[in-house]
């Protein structure tokens, strides 16, 4: 179920009672890039580097998802490409930001005919998805992951797996 609204205003009264706190305002960021509101959610991205300068891979991946929901694809293989995967995970959020980057990632290189890339990246996400257990890798099961509010946003995710995956395999 799809619960944006009701994050954003959690998220606003957690900022409220702890304006130090950075993971407040990246969990106010995705929800706002959930809830369709991509540009304001890197406002709150901004929002949180003041607090701490220092980016995890979670925030790469805010950043990355909020490019993709504008269509600024360049942008978000640049933010995705950063999240490392191949560097040492350190927590649980390290892995859930690997797999989902790696997600995204594959879909903006569709998106940018990318196919090579998307083909790599690909291979790269085949021990996340052993992982997870899941079997294979498609757009609808990375659809699923991301509770965009608008179908527009959500869209996005399926129909550039596909873009990668169809001319990535000819």
């Amino acid at each position: 179920m799809q619960r944006s609204d009701e994050a954003i205003a959690a998220a606003e009264r957690a900022i409220a009672l702890d304006s130090s706190d950075p993971s407040n305002y990246e969990w106010l960021s995705a929800a706002m890039i959930f809830n369709g509101r991509a540009e304001d959610g890197l406002g709150y991205l901004d929002a949180a580097t003041r607090v701490d300068p220092d980016w995890s891979r979670w925030r790469y991946l805010l950043a990355g998802l909020a490019y993709f929901s504008m269509d600024r694809f360049e942008e978000a293989v640049v933010a995705f490409e950063k999240i490392a995967p191949e560097s040492k995970e350190t927590s649980y959020w390290d892995f859930w930001s690997n797999y989902q980057g790696l997600m995204l990632l594959i879909s903006a290189y569709g998106q940018l005919d990318r196919h090579a890339d998307a083909a790599a990246a690909r291979e790269r996400l085949k021990p996340y998805l052993a992982q997870a257990q899941e079997p294979e890798y498609t757009g609808l099961m990375a659809a699923v992951e991301f509770p965009f509010k608008n179908y527009v946003d959500l869209e996005r995710v399926p129909r550039g797996s596909a873009q990668g995956r169809c001319a990535g395999s000819a």
